[in-house]
């Protein structure tokens, strides 16, 4: 079994998994109070929104764009601006939870999804639609990495915490698949701004519940008191190259203009020099005794963090790329309304809200090593299914069903890889893992 304080290498690996039933009962999960598992569920809420807004706002693209008369090539803006916003400021939240606590930062970073959230459909005109998305997404970006430094300060190292992260992973990745079902159902039935509203009431409720449950004593990291002062601060400085770096790469990549393009170039290589910029100065911060870095770089080289990471982004980009494509192949090359793909695309809902029970008592008796390589081939196979000639008088049970019952993929990789994240972190760089998960997933 894995060791709290050992950094999980390669061989590591095939050991990641949840402690076996044969525990103390003090250890186990019968001990967990009501008020922890409705502090689980609020957190895991959080998650599921963030990818659920991402996720449901595609399918009423085209709605949001008749409404305030956006040409198609200009839509994109409506979910690059959110990710844009989320994926360049999510390390430097990551950074202030971890020093002024995560708690905090996740009230306030639930605040700000849900004004904004109730905001969105009464936005006046086209650029201000734009301004709150970036805005919800900036709330986003707050309150993700927080979730992960409140769980793992909230329950010790063991059965209970590994349970409580293996489900909000769970329920987080659910935002996934089920966005795109409760958007198109939105979409057929009410209006787009339902969307929103429906993310503003659940938004609303998680701040309100989570104010009421957080364990507020003990969220602020601790530190030899030698340390201290370094340990308690932000490297503002790192936190705004690493920020304007991140947002000129997922601008020029969000854009899709050409790479031969003169502006293309331009923000490429001006994201490029920031990131060369912050990178240096967090290996001399790290260096020195004054100031804590806003992420130490060396974790990536020593602790087996960057394949997992690496693992992490690719995973999403393939996950996420076949929700998208799949979407627009009911839709634009078969013809179908927005609720005929949407019953399309329930088998995937289905199978991944069943196999989320089953996550936990999986890995306390499967290596994740072995869970993880499964998701990655499942993953993998429901993409090829859509890659064969498909004719469309092809029934939909032949290629359809099982590429979306494949979905459950993504169930077991996200509650794999964050568990390994965790190992590898020490209690005061939790919410910075939360960061980097989701800055892999947003690239």
């Amino acid at each position: 079994m894995i060791d709290e304080n050992t950094p999980l290498l390669h061989d590591d690996v095939e050991s990641l998994q949840l402690p076996r039933p044969a525990y103390k009962a003090k250890e186990g999960l019968e001990n967990v109070r009501m008020k922890d598992w409705i502090l689980i569920a609020i957190i895991s809420c959080s998650g599921f929104l963030n990818i659920f807004t991402a996720q449901s706002t595609i399918l009423m693209l085209p709605a949001i764009g008749s409404t305030y008369s956006i040409p198609i090539h200009r839509q994109q803006l409506i979910t690059s601006s959110y990710n844009i916003a989320s994926g360049s400021l999510i390390l430097l939240w990551a950074r202030v939870a971890d020093v002024y606590g995560s708690g905090l930062i996740f009230i306030v970073g639930s605040v700000i999804f849900t004004i904004t959230s109730a905001s969105l459909p009464v936005a006046p005109n086209e650029a201000t639609l734009y301004v709150f998305r970036a805005l919800q997404g900036m709330g986003t970006a707050a309150a993700m990495p927080s979730s992960i430094g409140i769980l793992v300060a909230t329950f010790p190292a063991g059965k209970r915490r590994n349970y409580a992260l293996v489900l909000y992973n769970s329920i987080s990745q659910l935002g996934s698949v089920l966005g795109n079902i409760t958007g198109g159902v939105i979409g057929g039935y009410l209006s787009w701004h339902w969307v929103f509203w429906f993310a503003a009431i659940i938004g609303a409720t998680v701040t309100v519940v989570a104010v009421q449950t957080i364990p507020w004593k003990g969220l602020r990291p601790k530190a030899p008191l030698a340390e201290v002062e370094k340990t308690l601060s932000v490297d503002w400085l790192g936190g705004l190259l690493v920020t304007a770096s991140l947002t000129l790469l997922l601008v020029t990549v969000s854009s899709g203009a050409s790479w031969t393009d003169v502006q293309t170039l331009l923000q490429l290589i001006a994201g490029l020099v920031l990131g060369y910029f912050f990178i240096r100065r967090q290996r001399k911060l790290e260096a020195s005794c004054t100031q804590s870095p806003l992420f130490r770089l060396s974790l990536l080289s020593s602790s087996g963090l960057s394949p997992a990471l690496f693992t992490y982004a690719c995973f999403h980009a393939s996950f996420n790329a076949f929700l998208v494509y799949a979407s627009l192949f009911y839709q634009q090359y078969l013809g179908l309304s927005v609720l005929q793909t949407t019953l399309r695309f329930i088998p995937s809902g289905l199978s991944c809200c069943l196999i989320a029970l089953f996550v936990g008592p999986a890995l306390s008796r499967i290596p994740g090593f072995y869970l993880l390589i499964g998701a990655i081939f499942a993953n993998i196979t429901s993409a090829l299914l859509f890659t064969l000639p498909i004719s469309p008088s092809t029934s939909y049970w032949a290629y359809g069903f099982p590429a979306m019952c494949l979905t459950i993929s993504i169930e077991f990789q996200a509650p794999v890889l964050s568990l390994f994240v965790v190992k590898c972190l020490d209690q005061n760089n939790q919410a910075i893992g939360g960061g980097l998960l989701q800055t892999s997933n947003n690239l």
